[in-house]
């Protein structure tokens, strides 16, 4: 039976658009390097570094290329944690990925699964302390104390009707804390209570201590192993989780896993996480502050080259293929007609528009395919309008070009194309703009001329196939195509 051959760096980045091999190459160095660094500090051990990248930025692929590449020469484990949510029990989570990790060291070395039956049972033993809520009863106890009096007497103003309503939410909320609480004072002698919170409080704190050293010792058993220390444990979607299991994980790394040879990967969007942590706490609550305790560093994504970049997104929101109405372009290169990504990117890059800016536009543009039916779009003046939309301009506005472009739009003036001129891309905007201005009348008239310039037959035959009818489609209405699109926002693009 042959061995399959493990894949090289080359191949497990093939497909990769945005260059991020090269970004991976730097951060395999760089943890390697600190993961054997002497601490400086004696309460932290392991490491902990965020990758930080925006929706749509390839962040999940490069972590998946990141993980196998890791894999070449270390223990690997990859947790999704937004599907993982679902079970609301990280620790469990993280325990299984990380057998999955060791599997082929477990399956060769007494020692190392011995090392490993080890931790599984002082996890156990923690799962069990967390199971028997007693964060919960702590609640429950002043719930049913001197707290439940202050809501009485704050609900002694309130209507019978509204008072009893707001009871029995509470109830339905959380009659298992009153109950825990009542049994707790019925069962427990006010003199024994602090007693027993301490006892809980030492057993905890054993377990924890039991789990550190179980780790420990895994991670030192891994030496002369053909998969060297450290343990990289990577951890994709923690901005998709609900916060407060994203707030439930970190936690549980940072008390629970903090050993010298864990490295933890945790991907996510910073600011997205940051804003659904302080409004699941209070909008007072410091979001950002929190996070960046759990984390020793944070690496941004770099952002990716614009064209390819267009050309992912376009291919995601599936609309390379919708109809199009665009002038050629011309270059020193020569004359095209360009695809859809191209011309969006071509356009973007003029008016100075940054990566993180295209996926807004490719979803204005998604979206307005969507609103017209199948109607064909006049780039050359929509895409002018979304640009000045996405920089927050006033409806209709077209930007205003930064600096001189090297290209041209080539506009005929002729009906076999031979002759014509090559002209700025604002200036064509504006043209359109200029006749959509038009009355009926004077559209007619200038279609008239020997050959009507591109924007007047554009809008004419625009108004032809809609029989002389406004509707979003119609070429003169784009400024009321773009504020309609703005009611349909993508939530994965708020706050982008």
């Amino acid at each position: 039976m042959m061995t399959e051959q493990p894949m090289t760096p080359d191949e497990i980045w093939a497909g990769d658009l945005f260059g991020r091999q090269k970004e991976a190459a730097l951060l395999i160095g760089y943890l390697e390097s600190v993961a054997s660094r002497p601490k400086l500090r004696e309460d932290v051990h392991g490491y902990t570094i965020a990758v930080d990248a925006r929706y749509g930025e390839g962040k999940t692929f490069f972590l998946n290329r990141l993980a196998r590449q890791l894999e070449l020469d270390h223990p690997v484990a990859f947790v999704d944690a937004w599907t993982d949510d679902l079970a609301d029990e990280p620790l469990t989570a993280l325990a299984a990925t990380l057998k999955k990790a060791l599997d082929p060291l477990i399956e060769h070395s007494t020692d190392i699964r011995s090392k490993f039956e080890d931790f599984v049972e002082t996890t156990g033993k923690v799962v069990k302390i967390i199971g028997k809520g007693l964060v919960k009863r702590g609640l429950a106890l002043a719930i049913t104390g001197a707290a439940a009096d202050a809501v009485e007497t704050m609900m002694s103003g309130i209507d019978d009707p509204v008072a009893e309503a707001i009871r029995e939410k509470a109830k339905s909320a959380g009659d298992d804390l009153v109950d825990d609480g009542a049994a707790a004072f019925q069962s427990v002698a006010p003199g024994r209570l602090m007693e027993e919170r301490i006892e809980a409080f030492e057993a905890g704190q054993k377990a924890i201590d039991d789990i550190r050293r179980s780790l420990e010792a895994l991670v030192a058993s891994l030496e002369g192993q053909d998969r060297k220390t450290p343990i990289f444990i990577i951890i994709d979607e923690l901005d998709r989780c609900r916060p407060t299991y994203a707030v439930k994980l970190l936690e549980e790394i940072k008390h629970l896993f903090d050993v010298p040879g864990l490295v933890f990967i945790l991907g996510l969007h910073g600011e997205q996480l940051a804003h659904s942590v302080s409004a699941a706490y209070g909008t007072e609550f410091d979001g950002k502050a929190y996070l960046r305790r759990f984390f020793q560093r944070q690496y941004r994504l770099a952002e990716p080259d614009l064209a390819p970049l267009v050309a992912h997104l376009c291919q995601q929101a599936g609309i390379e293929g919708r109809p199009v109405n665009m002038l050629p372009f011309t270059s020193e290169y020569g004359r095209h007609m360009p695809k859809l990504p191209e011309a969006v990117a071509t356009y973007m890059t003029a008016y100075g528009m940054s990566a993180r800016s295209a996926f807004e536009v490719v979803d204005i543009l998604q979206t307005s395919f969507a609103l017209v039916q199948g109607r064909p779009l006049y780039l050359n003046y929509l895409l002018p309008l979304i640009i000045g939309h996405v920089q927050g301009l006033a409806p209709g506005t077209l930007p205003t070009l930064p600096r001189a472009v090297s290209w041209r739009l080539f506009q005929a003036s002729d009906h076999f194309g031979r002759e014509g001129e090559d002209l700025a891309p604002d200036s064509i905007a504006e043209e359109f703009s200029a006749v959509c201005g038009w009355s009926r009348d004077e559209l007619v008239q200038r279609m008239d001329d020997s050959w009507p310039r591109y924007a007047v037959r554009a809008r004419y035959e625009n108004d032809a196939s809609s029989g002389g009818q406004r509707n979003l489609a119609s070429v003169h209405n784009y400024p009321a195509l773009l504020t309609t699109v703005s009611r349909f926002q993508n939530p994965n693009l708020a706050g982008e």
